[in-house]
């Protein structure tokens, strides 16, 4: 299960505003051979798929977390005013749990897909990714954060996590009450401190996402 402590959100938040003008880096000296037109070619593609799948991936688990929260929030508007009885407000939101649930298991699908989509884009040029000329700088981007990118898998691990944690930050500043509605939708979509004193989001996401504390030093 992934989670996202309060301390996490505050340093994405932190991080989505500090990066918003993007990083800097000077182009990478070309491999000797240079890339050919076919490589590089293959280098864009690979480019545009990270681009075009993470945007995809984020869109699914906004739009799933936000309808969850919806529904959840709907009854239970409702049901704290005085609109809904006993009855109908768990029947309410029973019905919205399983939809979630179902909405849940979309976004650890759509977990794997991203992943193996770079995967088989970017395979045919990983060498130029993670060898010495850093084509597309991860590996400098990774190097900001004292970190390093191992693999091709270890890339795109990177990614999905960074692109969840930006879709739960943006369920959360959204909608404060996004974790109470959700725990009261099923105690198993979210994951509470030992302490009890804060919790958060649980969904599933492919085994190769990593954690968001192996991407950001917090």
């Amino acid at each position: 299960m992934r989670t996202l402590k309060a301390r996490e959100t505050a340093v994405a938040i932190a991080l989505a505003f500090a990066g918003a003008t993007g990083c800097y880096f000077d182009p990478p000296t070309p491999p000797s051979p240079p890339l050919d037109n076919k490589e590089a070619s293959a280098m864009l593609k690979c480019q545009n798929e990270i681009q075009k799948a993470g945007a995809k991936f984020t869109n699914t688990q906004i739009k799933t977390f936000e309808q969850c929260v919806r529904m959840g929030l709907k009854a239970q508007l409702a049901f704290e005013n005085g609109v809904l009885d006993q009855a109908k407000y768990d029947g309410d939101l029973g019905k919205a749990a399983e939809k979630c649930a179902t909405g849940f298991a979309k976004v650890t699908e759509a977990s794997t897909k991203f992943v193996d989509g770079i995967l088989k884009k970017c395979a045919p040029v990983a060498v130029f990714l993670l060898g010495p000329y850093d084509g597309l700088r991860h590996q400098a981007l990774a190097d900001e954060n004292g970190q390093a990118v191992t693999s091709l898998e270890n890339l795109a691990g990177r990614l999905c996590a960074v692109d969840h944690l930006f879709a739960v930050v943006h369920m959360s500043t959204h909608a404060p009450r996004a974790i109470e509605i959700l725990e009261r939708l099923d105690e198993n979509f979210v994951s509470t401190s030992t302490n009890g004193e804060s919790a958060s989001l649980a969904v599933a996401l492919d085994p190769r996402c990593l954690e968001p504390v192996d991407v950001i030093s917090f």
